[in-house]
């Protein structure tokens, strides 16, 4: 999987504060959001999640960044974002309709 991208371009949303987009290995051009809550919770706008919601542990993009963020790993300065700026703020704001 290719190293999460930080998302520094929107402000935070309600309980969700910090953002990372992971791009899908199984789908080619589709990426996901993963957020941390305040409360330090995770979330992603994958299917697994949003329909799970943590039933089964965390969602493989979840874990993904969880290991790049104590593995302290940047993404590569080639690696860009497949998300739009439009997308991502839908995405984030989805977010703040989720309890944590």
């Amino acid at each position: 999987m290719l190293p999460a991208i930080k998302i520094t371009d929107h402000n935070s949303n309600g309980n969700w504060v910090e953002f990372y987009e992971v791009q899908s290995e199984s789908r080619p051009g589709v990426a996901y959001v993963v957020a941390k809550s305040r409360k330090g919770t995770w979330g992603c706008s994958c299917p697994a999640w949003i329909f799970q919601r943590g039933q089964h542990g965390d969602c493989k993009h979840i874990r993904h960044v969880l290991n790049q963020i104590a593995r302290n790993v940047q993404p590569a300065p080639y690696l860009k974002s497949i998300l739009t700026s439009e997308k991502i703020q839908k995405i984030v704001s989805r977010f703040s309709l989720i309890e944590v």
